[in-house]
Formats: structure tokens, C-alpha cells, sequence
């Protein structure tokens, strides 16, 4: 988390071992919807509005052949 001229940022960081989404769809993980749940509770108290972004990963779908990240 850090603090910037927007507002409050909050960075999620994918490892290996911990994905928030199942690669090549936009459906959360088990671990994905635990941590969307845990930061929903906090910042639905807020009076700020909230804005979202998100960035894919850079692994090629194995079962595409058309498309890719």
C-alpha cells in the first residue's frame, strides 16, 4: 500500500504458488476471492470512491493458438 496524489493505492502481486485468477480467465481463484472478499470488508466502509485496474500475465494460453496476453 502506498499513499499517492490519487488516493490510497493498493497493489496485488501474483507468485507462482498464489494466483488471484485462473490463467486465461477472468474468474478468481479460491485465493482470488478469499483476498477480494478481506479487501471488499474494508473498503466498503470507505467514502471514497474506489477504482479498479488490472493487468494480465504474460503467459500464452496453451490451448489458443490465436490469441495471447
Amino acid at each position: 500500500m502506498s499513499v499517492t496524489g490519487d488516493g490510497l493505492r493498493v497493489e496485488l502481486l501474483e507468485k507462482p504458488k498464489g494466483r488471484l485468477l485462473q490463467s486465461g480467465s477472468p474468474i478468481p481463484t479460491e485465493a482470488g476471492k478469499e483476498m477480494i472478499a478481506l479487501l471488499a470488508g474494508q473498503l466498503g466502509d470507505l467514502l471514497n470512491d474506489v477504482l479498479i485496474e488490472g493487468h494480465t500475465d504474460a503467459r500464452p494460453f496453451s490451448n489458443r493458438t490465436d490469441y495471447s496476453n
